[in-house]
């Protein structure tokens, strides 16, 4: 019998979550978890694909590559420079992974990793001069530990690593672009014998150097892209269970069938904010009920200054939208809630 829409999309948003846990996970096991046929599901994976920019890649602790933590740099120019003169400076930047337009409070949207601290210092003095005829003023935002989501990088990025081999390299590259590849496939590319490839990959997760093979939507049926950053003066009422409650409304507000989370990167932060947050909603209705005004109730005796901007194209590099759970945010509020001295998860 023919799926309506709606039993479509909810299917289509399962199937999404599951590859968004583990891109690698064969189709058997998704016919098992679906209740689909093994051709259907082989078709609506192919239909995510190529309507939704279903993109599969990898999740990397870059720390564990021997590079900075990672970076937000979210700018606003007085004189906003050409699409073409961003494209052509960032696309050769191997330190910038993602840039996005923006428009509102910030007019561009950079997310960079550098080799070291060094040269993280002679890159950012560099983009301030070659850009400094547009007046821009630059809040930068280290990516602490905990987080929802992930941000995708580059395989650019991986040439430069001293923390692994030419053979690991040569795998990573592959599977940043591809995650799913057959096996066969990835030997004949990588031109590394069978067992050299699954050792490798058995190490590059034990290591924790790959956290999961995942996939992101490029494409997703949402279509208001919102950067956010959040700064809080916290006071005595400022608890756990704030957060907790935070998180259940966000998990609440989720529809069953959207292919893509609301909130789909979230990251506690140092320097000029406290959060920064990557969002997708399908319309202002939605922005309004679920966006940043959410915060401002939850915390709203700790005076939040949310600053935002709708993200409008994509520079270089992928969106990060995501299909969460919420789970790794929740159970550090749950540890926190047990062990209130272990733990400093203020958002």
């Amino acid at each position: 019998m023919a799926k309506t829409k709606l039993e479509k999309d909810v299917t289509f948003s399962k199937l999404s979550y599951e590859l968004y846990l583990n891109s690698r996970v064969p189709i058997s096991e998704l016919v098992d978890k679906l209740m689909t046929s093994h051709q259907t599901t082989s078709r609506y994976i192919k239909e995510l694909e190529k309507d939704y920019g279903l993109d599969y890649t990898i999740d990397i602790d870059t720390t564990l590559l021997g590079f900075t933590e990672a970076r937000i740099f979210a700018i606003k120019f007085d004189a906003r420079p050409e699409v073409k003169t961003l494209k052509n400076r960032l696309i050769k930047d191997h330190y910038v992974q993602n840039a996005y337009l923006a428009t509102g409070d910030f007019d561009l949207i950079l997310h960079v990793i550098c080799t070291s601290e060094v040269e993280y210092i002679k890159w950012l003095f560099k983009f301030r001069v070659e850009f400094s005829n547009y007046r821009h003023i630059i809040k930068v935002a280290t990516l602490n530990d905990v987080a929802e989501g992930f941000m995708p990088i580059r395989n650019e990025l991986i040439k430069y690593s001293n923390k692994i081999n030419e053979t690991e390299k040569k795998i990573m590259k592959v599977l940043l672009s591809n995650s799913r590849i057959r096996q066969k496939s990835l030997i004949r590319q990588t031109n590394i014998t069978q067992m050299r490839v699954i050792y490798v990959l058995k190490k590059l997760v034990e290591r924790g150097i790959i956290r999961r093979f995942t996939a992101t939507i490029q494409n997703p049926n949402n279509k208001i892209f919102l950067f956010f950053a959040l700064v809080i003066i916290p006071n005595q009422h400022h608890k756990p269970q704030l957060q907790a409650s935070l998180i259940k409304e966000i998990i609440n507000r989720k529809e069953v069938n959207q292919l893509t989370t609301d909130y789909s990167v979230v990251y506690d932060t140092s320097g000029h904010f406290d959060s920064v947050f990557f969002c997708n909603f399908k319309d202002g209705a939605s922005l309004d009920n679920s966006g940043p005004n959410l915060f401002n109730r939850v915390w709203e005796s700790e005076y939040p200054k949310i600053e935002k901007a709708i993200l409008t194209d994509l520079v270089i590099g992928k969106w990060p939208f995501n299909n969460n759970a919420y789970k790794h945010w929740e159970d550090i509020i749950l540890k926190e809630l047990n062990h209130p001295t272990k733990y400093n998860i203020i958002p």
